[in-house]
């Protein structure tokens, strides 16, 4: 069981019922892997905001459908799926979330430029579940045309600006999961992201591996991946 002695309560924590999990489950895992791609937690005051936002469009079946009833089961919380411009996702002001996520899994406040997997869901295993998350968030799908007479080559990339991060992806990957990986470092124009790091895996049967294995809960993702196993070229737009 995890050690919740330094998880606090607030007042609306407890009039709402929040409820903090009191073991390591395959959803905490994937929940994790979903702080760690599109998740924010930051705190003044003792006040925590915990929040997760996606593309406003590309994931808004994801954020609609899975994301409120994953939250409900891991914390009794219901978010209030919300449209910005740009982003589509929620915003929670909960102390014990809060608390929880840093206190007893140690994810970071702030800037997530050397977040890592914490150990605990490595040493249970629970790593698919957490790589799960993480592509659903911070992962692409795309397909490359080689020739007129060869099908869509298809590709699973995932990017982050954690050099950390991206060396435990790509050791679960290869050294854990058995893919073909590659690895590279890339300077991006964007002043937020000046140095990325991206994991890769190419082919078909690492494409197929991936989905057998690891999955997805993300809606484009499925559609994509049926669609090129359907029809053997890259999808057309949903």
């Amino acid at each position: 069981m995890l050690d919740l002695s330094e998880v606090e309560f607030s007042s609306w924590d407890k009039r709402n019922a929040i409820n903090i999990p009191t073991n390591l489950t395959p959803e905490l895992a994937e929940e994790c892997g979903l702080h760690i791609g599109d998740g924010c937690l930051i705190s003044t005051r003792n006040l925590y905001m915990y929040s997760l936002r996606g593309h406003a469009q590309d994931d808004a079946k994801f954020y609609k459908n899975f994301i409120p009833k994953l939250y409900q089961t891991l914390f009794n919380l219901n978010p209030k799926i919300r449209l910005w411009p740009d982003v589509i996702g929620f915003q929670s002001f909960s102390r014990a979330v809060g608390t929880f996520k840093t206190k007893v899994l140690n994810m970071p406040l702030g800037n997530k430029n050397n977040i890592s997997i914490p150990e605990m869901f490595l040493e249970k295993n629970l790593d698919v579940h957490v790589l799960r998350g993480l592509f659903d968030t911070d992962g692409c799908i795309d397909f490359e045309r080689k020739s007129r007479d060869k099908p869509y080559y298809p590709r699973i990339t995932i990017t982050t600006t954690s050099k950390i991060l991206s060396n435990q992806i790509a050791e679960i990957l290869s050294d854990s999961l058995g893919f073909n990986i590659s690895v590279w470092k890339s300077d991006l124009k964007n002043i937020n992201w000046k140095r990325a790091y991206r994991v890769c895996t190419r082919g078909k049967n690492n494409f197929n591996r991936w989905f057998e294995i690891i999955g997805s809960h993300n809606p484009k993702y499925v559609y994509k991946y049926n669609y090129w196993k359907r029809y053997g070229h890259a999808p057309v737009a949903q």
